[in-house]
């Protein structure tokens, strides 16, 4: 929490234009809905990949922050869930008629995320073949498209 706190979010920009041109893109794990950090975040921002966790105030949340981008004609290049656990939770339906997107895809938060977490290891890495495996290789996919 120290080292945020110590965090200039104005300067935020001089950052990506110091990468402009480097890299393909970046991806930055940002707060969401109105508050001041996000908008920081966001005025830098081409695209925005959405990820929310499937409860309705983290959906509503989410709602904000979509609304926000595209008030600044930002791109909306998917929506995730993550977390998900099966039980006493929004549907993949529901979230799909808040946020009015389809979802890219639906990481559930199970066993193997758990160990691998555990371990220090990527999921991808520790159980290729898993369900939340495949899922984020299909998020990466979408984001970098490979060539057959």
């Amino acid at each position: 929490y120290g080292e945020f706190q110590k965090t200039n979010l104005e300067a935020f920009g001089e950052l990506f234009e110091h990468i402009d041109g480097v890299v393909d893109f970046v991806i930055v794990d940002a707060p969401g809905g109105f508050g001041y950090e996000a908008q920081q975040v966001l005025k830098q921002c081409e695209e925005i990949l959405l990820v929310v966790t499937p409860t309705l105030s983290a959906v509503m949340d989410g709602l904000k922050t979509l609304q926000a981008a595209e008030e600044h004609g930002i791109t909306v290049a998917g929506v995730i869930v993550n977390m998900a656990h099966g039980r006493n939770e929004l549907r993949k339906e529901e979230v799909e008629a808040i946020i009015g997107h389809p979802l890219l895809a639906r990481i559930k938060y199970g066993q193997k995320i758990r160990k691998a977490a555990h371990r220090g290891w990527p999921v991808t890495y520790a159980h290729p073949r898993c369900r939340a495996a495949r899922e984020f290789r299909k998020i990466a996919e979408h984001l970098c498209p490979t060539e057959n």
